[in-house]
């Protein structure tokens, strides 16, 4: 987790997770108003 210099509310999260599906875990996250910035299939 890291937090962004200018501004110490936003944080950065970073997961690593073995092969799956991603798509619906995206729609989850973005639907809870996280924003997803990069997911690999």
């Amino acid at each position: 987790m890291f937090s962004y210099a200018k501004n110490k509310k936003k944080q950065v999260y970073y997961f690593r997770l073995d092969l799956c599906e991603t798509d619906s875990l995206v729609k989850k996250l973005e639907a809870d108003g996280f924003k997803v910035s990069n997911a690999i299939d």
